[in-house]
């Protein structure tokens, strides 16, 4: 479903829903325990809600990045990241 969703928002031209489902799709990988490719897809979404200005999403994407980190047991870069979100 959401990889259906995520082909129309690119098509149709749609950054910030595009972001969202990235991210949508990241937390199906980090509940299989796919962390790398949860990481894949959180990067993309990351990318976007920079670009398009997206504070609120970027927050919420770099919280999902420090809790992949921090679930791999790479605790310093979890650190890192949570502190993007509150410098």
């Amino acid at each position: 479903m959401y990889e259906q969703s995520l082909i129309i928002w690119q098509q149709i031209g749609d950054r910030q829903r595009e972001g969202v489902t990235l991210n949508n799709i990241s937390q199906i990988y980090d509940a299989k325990g796919d962390y790398d490719t949860a990481l894949r897809f959180l990067e993309q979404s990351l990318a976007i809600r920079q670009q398009i200005g997206d504070r609120k999403g970027e927050g919420v994407t770099l919280n999902n990045i420090s809790q992949i980190y921090y679930a791999k047991g790479d605790y310093d870069t979890a650190l890192r990241f949570w502190n993007k979100v509150s410098p």
